[in-house]
Order: structure tokens, then sequence, then C-alpha cells
């Protein structure tokens, strides 16, 4: 939880000042359930809780990587 903002709100405005920015969304709801409700765009990267520490290296990885 962010304190007056959702993620994706911060993560746009995050975007202004680094737009290069990797982000990865943490969440107990599944990815496939956000994007459904359109509350995060598919191309978002997502650790789904809970998660391992593989896990976790795995999708930072994946996100500094460029997807």
């Amino acid at each position: 939880m962010l304190p007056g903002t959702q993620g994706p709100e911060a993560v746009r405005q995050l975007s202004m000042i680094v737009p290069d920015a990797q982000v990865v969304f943490m969440s107990a709801h599944p990815k496939a359930l956000l994007v459904r409700e359109r509350r995060l765009d598919p191309a978002c990267a997502v650790l789904e809780k809970p998660f391992s520490e593989q896990q976790l290296l795995d999708v930072v990885r994946r996100a500094l990587d460029g997807g």
C-alpha cells in the first residue's frame, strides 16, 4: 500500500522523472486479475505474493534486462 496513491500512478509520476526506470509490482493479487480489471498493463512485471527469494531475483533480473 502506498499512502495517498496507488502503484500505477506512482510509476507514472516516476517515469516523468526517470523515463528508463524499470519497475516490478508486488501484489497478493494474481497478475491476470490485475490486468483483467485494467489495474495494470499486461507488459508490467509483477511479483505475486508469496514468493521465494529465487523468484524475486528472477523477476528483478528480467526487469533490469529490459523485459
